[in-house]
C-alpha cells in the first residue's frame, strides 16, 4: 500500500494517533467507496483505515508478522495522554479521544444515527477527527460528504493496533519485541528468514562458519562490523556450525570481536530504528558448538591464566 517505505508509519505511530486524520488527503470518499488502500489513510492518525474495508488485506498480512504490532504499541504507549475509543457511540468504534473520558451521562443517540447505541456504565469521549463530527451523504449517489452530528465513542482501555486491533496481551507484544531475529523468524513465518545462511560447517580449529585469521581494525575505524560486508546480505545467520577449538559460529583473531559484538543477536526491532537499516545489516549467531569456548563467537586469547598444576613454556614453541 505504501510502495514498502514503511517504517515510520509503525514506529511513529504514537505522534501520528495524536493528530486528526486528514481529510484533504485521505478523503472519506475513498476511503468508503474505493478499493485500494491509501497510504495516507493506513496510518494511526486514520486508526488505519479500519472500518473502511480497502485496507483489510493488509492488516491481515500484517497480523502473520506481529513485530509491526509490537513496535506500533511501544510508539502508542510512550504517549500517555491518547486515548482509544471502542465499540458504542455515534463514532462507529473508530478514533481517539479529543481529550479526557468522561465519566457523565454518555450524550443521547441520535435519529439519524440507526445502529448507535450506548454502553451503560463505560466512560465516554468527543472524538478527535472531523471537528468531533459525524459526517454521511445526502444520498445514496452522492460522493460529498456532510456534518451530521456529534462523533463521540466509549473509551477503550489500550491502544487499537493495526492488526492486532484490541486482541492481544501487552506482556506478548514486549515479548515479541525482544526477540531476536532468528528467533522471530523461526517463531513467527510471517516475518521472513535470514536470505543468507551460514550452517552446518565444521572446522577442526577455530571458527567452524565464519575464520578470521588477522586483526585488521580497519573496518572498526569505520564504525563497521568485518562480518556485516559477507556478500552484502542485509541478513546473515550462522548456525549450527561447529569448531574444534574456539568460535563455532564465528571467530577473529583479534582478542575483541570489537564492533561486532555489539551487533551480534539485537532484536529485529533495533533495525527498524537505524537511520539506515540498510547500511547496518543483522547478524545472527545461535546453535553453534565449540570443544574450548566461544560456542557461538570468539576472538583470540588475551590473556593466559594458570588455576591448578605446574606446566613448563619454551619460548617460541609453547
Amino acid at each position: 500500500f505504501d510502495g514498502g517505505d514503511c517504517t515510520a508509519l509503525f514506529t511513529e505511530a504514537g505522534a501520528s494517533a495524536k493528530e486528526p486524520c486528514d481529510r484533504d488527503v485521505c478523503f472519506l470518499s475513498e476511503e468508503n467507496h474505493d478499493t485500494q488502500c491509501y497510504a495516507d489513510c493506513m496510518v494511526a492518525s486514520c486508526d488505519w483505515s479500519e472500518g473502511h474495508g480497502p485496507c483489510a488485506p493488509e492488516m491481515e498480512k500484517l497480523l502473520s508478522c506481529p513485530l509491526f504490532d509490537a513496535v506500533v504499541h511501544a510508539s502508542l504507549a510512550a504517549e500517555t495522554d491518547l486515548r482509544f475509543i471502542t465499540d458504542g457511540g455515534t463514532a462507529g468504534g473508530f478514533g481517539r479521544c479529543n481529550g479526557p473520558c468522561e465519566t457523565t451521562d454518555q450524550p443521547a443517540i441520535p435519529t439519524w444515527c440507526e445502529n448507535c447505541t450506548k454502553v451503560p456504565g463505560a466512560s465516554w469521549c468527543e472524538v478527535l477527527d472531523d471537528g468531533g463530527q459525524v459526517y454521511r451523504t445526502p444520498n445514496s449517489e452522492s460522493r460529498v460528504f456532510e456534518p451530521v452530528g456529534q462523533s463521540w465513542g466509549v473509551c477503550a482501555d489500550k491502544p487499537r493496533l493495526p492488526s492486532m486491533h484490541f486482541d492481544y496481551q501487552e506482556e506478548e507484544l514486549a515479548r515479541i519485541a525482544a526477540l531476536s531475529a532468528q528467533e522471530l523468524f523461526s517463531e513467527f513465518g510471517g516475518c521472513g528468514e535470514a536470505p543468507l545462511s551460514v550452517h552446518g560447517n565444521a572446522a577442526g580449529g577455530n571458527g567452524g562458519g565464519l575464520f578470521k585469521e588477522q586483526c585488521n581494525m580497519v573496518p572498526e575505524r569505520q564504525s563497521m562490523c568485518y562480518v556485516e560486508n559477507i556478500a552484502g546480505a542485509l541478513q546473515i545467520s550462522f548456525s549450527d556450525n561447529s569448531a574444534g577449538a574456539a568460535g563455532g559460529g564465528v571467530y577473529a583473531g583479534c582478542h575483541t570481536l570489537g564492533d561486532c559484538a555489539s551487533n551480534l543477536n539485537l532484536p529485529l526491532q533495533w533495525a527498524l530504528r537505524r537511520a539506515d537499516p540498510a547500511q547496518h545489516p543483522k547478524v545472527l549467531v545461535s546453535g553453534n558448538q565449540a570443544g574450548t569456548y566461544g560456542a557461538d563467537s570468539a576472538g583470540g586469547v588475551a590473556t593466559l591464566q594458570l588455576l591448578r598444576g605446574q606446566s613448563e613454556f619454551v619460548p617460541g614453541r609453547s
